[in-house]
């Protein structure tokens, strides 16, 4: 028979030590403690892991805010790029910012901003009232359609467009302008038709293409898109955009458009400002266009 002594040894063989409870119960203790510490420490990652989560989205909502629907559109497609190859991938992204009352950022950025002419456009009869008149400024932008653009230079520059009535406005849509108050000057253009553009920017609102009746009949008649999404469905018609308002949209906004579209082209090409002004006294018309810089 194997005896046990007091120290917890049997003779001749060593077996498990005696434990007592107050030791046990200590051992017991630090390993809650340590399951305790472990917990927090966990629990606290998580929560700073939440916290910066919803630091990011607070302030990518506070950035997106004031943005158009295509900013923001845009500004998701960097973000997915981000994700995807940890780098902007500017070079690739087809896209064009609409027009607005100052440059836009990527005009800022852009070699060719100061390559068109400044011009300034002063609008009379705003909102139907005679006296109300207040300018607004169209930069050209000859690498969107170069035909387009000279032709406009051209009739700017021989004071085509002074006195000029917006005879179509349709809110929402295009203001149009382009047949002059003399029938002498206007058949002077007459059969002077330029051959297309290629559509290389889009009818954005604020952008100024030339109105036509088919193909390579641009002649004088221009409008400006006004409808706040654009008139992107133009595009594919082969309207050319050759300038943009760069400051004023909100004046353009205030062109009468009390006839809509009722003044006839055709008694316009035949009696002019004669006609108009009998038949639709209040119409808003050009009092200056004039290149101011280059």
């Amino acid at each position: 028979m194997v005896q046990i002594g007091n120290s917890g040894r049997r003779t001749g063989q060593y077996v498990l030590p005696v434990v007592s409870l107050s030791t046990l119960l200590k051992v017991i203790g630090c390993w809650f403690i340590i399951l305790v510490f472990g917990c927090g420490v966990v629990i606290y990652n998580q929560s700073m892991a939440n916290f910066k989560h919803h630091l990011r989205h607070t302030q990518h909502h506070q950035a997106m805010e004031g943005k158009s629907e295509q900013e923001i559109r845009l500004q998701h497609h960097l973000d997915e790029n981000k994700k995807v190859k940890g780098h902007e991938r500017d070079g690739n992204l087809k896209f064009h910012r609409p027009s607005s009352e100052k440059h836009s950022a990527s005009q800022k950025n852009n070699h060719h901003d100061n390559e068109g002419k400044l011009i300034r456009v002063v609008i009379g009869n705003l909102d139907g009232v005679e006296g109300h008149s207040e300018e607004i400024l169209v930069r050209t932008r000859p690498w969107w359609a170069p035909i387009g653009e000279q032709r406009f230079i051209d009739l700017v520059e021989s004071g085509f467009y002074s006195e000029c009535r917006f005879f179509r406005v349709v809110p929402n849509f295009v203001v149009q302008i382009g047949i002059n108050g003399d029938p002498n000057i206007q058949g002077r253009w007459r059969g002077k038709s330029l051959v297309d553009d290629p559509v290389k920017h889009t009818n954005a609102r604020g952008t100024i293409s030339f109105a036509t009746s088919g193909k390579n009949t641009r002649s004088t008649q221009i409008f400006i898109n006004t409808s706040m999404k654009g008139n992107a469905f133009l595009d594919k018609q082969g309207f050319a955009p050759f300038a943009e308002v760069v400051e004023g949209m909100e004046i353009v906004d205030r062109i009468n458009a009390q006839y809509r579209q009722e003044p006839g082209q055709a008694m316009i090409q035949k009696e002019g400002n004669a006609y108009l002004l009998s038949k639709f006294p209040t119409l808003s018309y050009i009092e200056e266009m004039k290149i101011i810089s280059s």
